[in-house]
């Protein structure tokens, strides 16, 4: 199973028992006890349910980001806020590719020292705002698929189960909740999670000023995880018609400490070099609670050193993202 690796994956002896991380390592115990009975079926246009209000349901928190603006752009210039749309639910699609390439370098050259894992999943969903609650979000995930086939076969038990978002004043979710359903497998309900949860956070928080054409700001979030990412996304703001924004966006996120942790074992690794650069767009219905069109492409380089330092990890990876109606 493999999950977007934004902390790299470490070799069999001390690390290769963690064959790829997910970027929020460190949530996957409070991810898995997110079950639930979740609330009644809402189907309308507009949530009457809070999805904050069932007790069996911890939230999953996501980092929060801070905004500052770097140039407000061309007159005029109008905030980036807009009345939430409660006349009609929001269809959303996303699709996040995964691939990893890991070579142990100074190894013997056989099949052992080199590996390539690649997956992609599918999150089909409705998105409902609360009639009265402008943080409050209901998803309902209408198809989960995967590139895998028995994955897939897994993702789609949760057909139909139901999740939650709580939106800051920045306009990105703060936390995440999600009721699977009866019975869906552990394993894909992982998955489901930090695809989710990897997605939002790559989200660009938009800032309060009044802003024109042209207009720029950097968004940091703290990613916490095996090793701690400073993530710095700049956004300029391309066109504006009416309520739907256009935004050119880079990513990049820079570890704070030269440590690696790896999960579940408590072995340190050190980071000789590690880079993750992005680039894309997304378009923003100031409307609607989630993106309603963009992509992004990130690549990074890792290199580890465990406890044979002639025998560094090296680890290429790129994480594709798509958003669409």
């Amino acid at each position: 199973m493999l999950i977007r690796p934004a902390h790299p994956t470490v070799p069999r002896s001390s690390a290769h028992r963690a064959a790829v991380v997910p970027l929020l390592g460190a949530l996957c115990a409070v991810l898995l006890a997110c079950g639930g009975t979740g609330s009644a079926p809402d189907d309308g246009p507009c949530s009457t349910a809070i999805t904050t209000a069932d007790p069996a349901v911890r939230p999953i928190p996501l980092a929060t980001p801070t905004v500052e603006l770097l140039s407000p752009g061309a007159e005029p210039r109008l905030p980036l806020r807009a009345t939430p749309d409660r006349t009609q639910a929001q269809p959303v699609r996303l699709t996040a590719t995964t691939t990893v390439l890991t070579r142990m370098a100074g190894g013997a050259p056989d099949a052992n020292s080199t590996s390539r894992e690649d997956q992609t999943v599918t999150v089909a969903a409705t998105a409902r705002r609360h009639c009265t609650d402008d943080a409050d979000v209901a998803l309902r995930f209408d198809a989960l698929s995967a590139a895998d086939p028995a994955l897939s076969a897994d993702l789609a038990k949760d057909d139909g189960s139901r999740g939650g978002l709580t939106l800051g004043d920045a306009g990105v979710p703060l936390s995440l909740r999600l009721w699977p359903n009866s019975g869906a497998p552990t394993t894909a309900r992982a998955v489901l999670e930090n695809t989710l949860a990897t997605a939002l956070q790559t989200l660009t928080a938009r800032p309060g000023d009044a802003v024109g054409i042209g207009a720029q700001w950097q968004v940091r979030r703290t990613l916490l995880g095996a090793t701690t990412l400073q993530q710095t996304i700049t956004a300029t703001l391309r066109g504006r018609d009416a309520d739907t924004v256009d935004l050119d966006i880079t990513v990049d996120e820079t570890p704070t400490g030269s440590e690696y942790t790896v999960p579940g074992t408590g072995a340190a690794l050190h980071i000789v070099r590690y880079t993750s650069l992005g680039r894309g767009t997304v378009r923003i219905d100031l409307r609607r609670a989630l993106p309603i069109g963009g992509s992004l492409d990130t690549r990074g380089a890792r290199e580890l050193v465990g406890a044979d330092a002639a025998r560094p990890l090296v680890q290429q990876t790129r994480y594709q993202l798509e958003w669409t109606q």
